[in-house]
């Protein structure tokens, strides 16, 4: 088994979470696993169930 460890530093979460998503989407069966060890901003995430009026925060903050 091959594992390619990937050490970005601090990254921008919205670029970097597209690039996991196209690296997915690209992998075939000889496409070495990967783990990419990160920093990023904190983010907020709501999830698919999620409703914006549940946060307690001002939305331009």
């Amino acid at each position: 088994m091959t594992l390619l460890v990937k050490r970005l530093g601090l990254v921008d979460y919205e670029s970097t979470y597209q690039a996991m998503r196209e690296f997915t989407q690209g992998r075939n069966a000889d496409t070495p696993d990967e783990i990419w060890l990160l920093e990023h901003p904190p983010v907020f995430t709501l999830g698919l169930a999620g409703d914006p009026s549940n946060l307690h925060s001002p939305s331009n903050q």
